[in-house]
């Protein structure tokens, strides 16, 4: 919450300035900015970006609740039994996908916090993944079996899509299977992945980025505006290129996520335990 606020304050400050200075047409409502995470704030944003990525802060939040009873849960659990609750959450998602419930923002984000909490509860086996021959062609086969169901699901119904933009808000069964197969790819091939990065002596950089990502994601929005303010002045457009559109993108992202990080980093890397009475143990870091 605290690196949000920081993040809303802003926000709000720049839509202030606009409005007062610029003399934009709008106005601010508070109470949305600093306590629904901006959530309505776009109807009195006259910035654009700003909230575009805040729906993840309050799932973000809600899975930090659930993730003790998913550590007991893996912990608790012996042998094929650890196995259950990722089935069940695996499962949940299409289930979901057929059976609406309640209202439209309730379904949302039950949908969200059950789809984040499988890659949670998946996480916690992170550390068997040594990538062994036989593990290799588990792999293999979880990856094109993931892509095959993919292709399936969005080949033979209208539910799921092939702009994965539009299977994301809230998670469907093709974006689930979509990031199954990204995942077994990617730890198919992290050893290049990793020797390419030392290769290039971008380590650091990456370790840097990932220390902090929390400030990155939220802040990251700024970039966006920079790049599209530095591309208006030199009367640049890069609509017709998107290729050297991501690339320069990417490139911007990752100055302003380091300059970011410098700004705001220290929030989120503050020492709550110097506050007794949250930490039973002071001398251990709660560091992020």
């Amino acid at each position: 919450m605290i690196p949000y606020w920081v993040y809303a304050f802003i926000c709000v400050f720049l839509i202030q300035i606009t409005i007062t200075f610029l003399q934009y047409p709008g106005s601010i409502n508070y109470t949305s900015w600093f306590l629904t995470f901006g959530v309505k704030s776009d109807l009195w944003t006259n910035i654009p970006y700003l909230t575009s990525h805040l729906w993840f802060v309050p799932v973000f939040l809600i899975v930090i609740f659930i993730i003790p009873l998913l550590s007991y849960l893996h912990k608790r659990l012996v042998s094929f039994n650890k196995y259950i609750p990722l089935v069940v959450l695996f499962l949940l998602i299409p289930f979901l996908d057929y059976f609406m419930f309640g209202n439209a923002m309730t379904y949302y984000y039950v949908k969200n916090v059950i789809f984040y909490s499988f890659w949670i509860y998946l996480g916690f086996f992170y550390e068997q993944f040594k990538i062994s021959p036989p593990k290799k062609r588990y792999l293999i086969l979880v990856s094109v079996l993931a892509y095959v169901f993919l292709w399936l699901a969005i080949s033979n119904t209208t539910r799921y899509n092939v702009d994965m933009q539009l299977n994301k808000f809230p998670p469907n069964l093709a974006f689930l299977l979509m990031n199954i197969g990204n995942i077994s790819l990617f730890l198919l091939l992290k050893k290049y992945i990793a020797d390419i990065i030392r290769m290039l002596n971008l380590k650091g950089l990456f370790i840097r980025l990932g220390q902090n990502s929390y400030t990155v994601y939220l802040h990251q929005t700024f970039a966006f505006l920079a790049g599209a303010m530095i591309l208006s002045v030199l009367n640049i457009s890069l609509f017709d290129y998107d290729f050297i559109g991501v690339l320069y993108y990417l490139a911007v992202n990752i100055i302003f996520a380091l300059l970011f990080i410098k700004m705001f980093g220290w929030v989120e890397k503050y020492k709550f335990e110097s506050f007794g009475f949250l930490s039973r143990n002071k001398n251990k870091s709660l560091n992020g």
